[in-house]
Formats: C-alpha cells, sequence, structure tokens
C-alpha cells in the first residue's frame, strides 16, 4: 500500500522541517504560542529535538511498514503525549486559538492515520490481508 510509505514520508519530512524550527527558534515558537514576548523555557528546545528524533523513526517506518509497524503506533502516543505535556507544561493549562491550531495541526491530526498505518501494517506483516504494505 504505496500511500502508507508516501504518509510516514510526509510525515518525516513535516516533523523535520518543525523540529528544526523549533530547536533553533524556540522563542519565537513560544512568543507564538503563549503570546508572551519573554524567553522560551528549555523544554521548547527539548521539544524540537524530540520532534526532530520522531522525523527518524517515521523515515525508519516508512522504509518497510510492515517490518517496523509498529513505530507509526508509537508516534501516535508521542504526538497524544508531546500534546498532553505541552498544554500542562508549557502553556500551563491556558488555552489559546493559537495553541489549538498548533494542537490540531501538529498533533491530533496525525493521529488518526498513524494508528490505520500501523493496523493495516501488522495485518499485512501477519498475513491477514495478503497484500504488501508498501
Amino acid at each position: 500500500m504505496p500511500w502508507m510509505r508516501g504518509f510516514l514520508l510526509l510525515a518525516t519530512g513535516y516533523n523535520l522541517l518543525w523540529g528544526i524550527f523549533i530547536s533553533q527558534f524556540p522563542d519565537s515558537f513560544y512568543l507564538w504560542a503563549r503570546g508572551k514576548d519573554q524567553e522560551a523555557p528549555i523544554l521548547i528546545t527539548y521539544q524540537g529535538y524530540g520532534v526532530l528524533i520522531m522525523a527518524v523513526v517515521f523515515l525508519l517506518a516508512a522504509l518497510n511498514p510492515q517490518k517496523y509497524w509498529y513505530l507509526p503506533g508509537f508516534g501516535a502516543l508521542v504526538k497524544l503525549g508531546g500534546a498532553a505535556g505541552f498544554w500542562l507544561l508549557i502553556m500551563e493549562f491556558e488555552t489559546t486559538k493559537k495553541f489549538l491550531f498548533h494542537l490540531i495541526f501538529n498533533d491530533l491530526v496525525w493521529i488518526p492515520f498513524l494508528i490505520a498505518i500501523m493496523v493495516r501494517a501488522y495485518q499485512v506483516q501477519k498475513g491477514t490481508k495478503g497484500e504488501k504494505a508498501s
């Protein structure tokens, strides 16, 4: 299924670009998300590094979705945990329109697709559908 590889490569590119931006310009991201012109906490920079690591995870999954069927599920968990952690630790329970935009497009929109890829690749790997998951 070529769509899996394509989606995972899209996730790789997105996470690569987003991780570079956040890790290199944490103050700009913090100002945008919180609307507070102050130095960003170090957690923002670490978040950027985590996003870069997820780019590598998605690339590995894209290379062989059948073999690494569990990585998209791991990615979905990281997206969910990252969203909750960002809201709790960075936003301090504050909800802004920009934060909601970030939450939806950086985390939540990816989760159903990652879970679908994990389930489908697992089925193919186990031979329940008789197709290749590429």
